[in-house]
């Protein structure tokens, strides 16, 4: 078994060290950049909207909810996910705006 050990900033809640035994090869494209993306406290990486995909009307109970397909910062497109439009607007109220117009 081969294990590296990452020269990562202090800052960062990454751990450092990870066996190659024990990684998976995840698509056929890699995310490279010299910059770690943010993190929270609890070592969660932040992301926010970047781009509206697609725009759709779901049932939610007996009301209409306007959702989105949202494409995150730090995250490849394939993890798009789909978010009700008044809560993306809450919880990124700058993002949204400038990308609903």
């Amino acid at each position: 078994m081969v294990a590296y050990e990452l020269r990562l900033p202090k800052e960062s809640f990454v751990h450092p060290l990870f066996h190659v035994l024990l990684k998976k090869k995840i698509g056929d494209t890699a995310m490279i950049s010299s910059k770690l993306p943010a993190s929270n406290k609890e070592g969660q990486m932040q992301i926010v909207p970047i781009a509206i995909l697609d725009r759709k009307l779901m049932k939610k109970g007996n009301r209409a909810v306007a959702t989105r397909l949202i494409q995150w910062s730090n995250l490849y497109l394939e993890d798009a996910t789909c978010k009700d439009l008044e809560d993306l607007q809450k919880q990124f109220p700058e993002c949204v705006t400038s990308l609903v117009g």
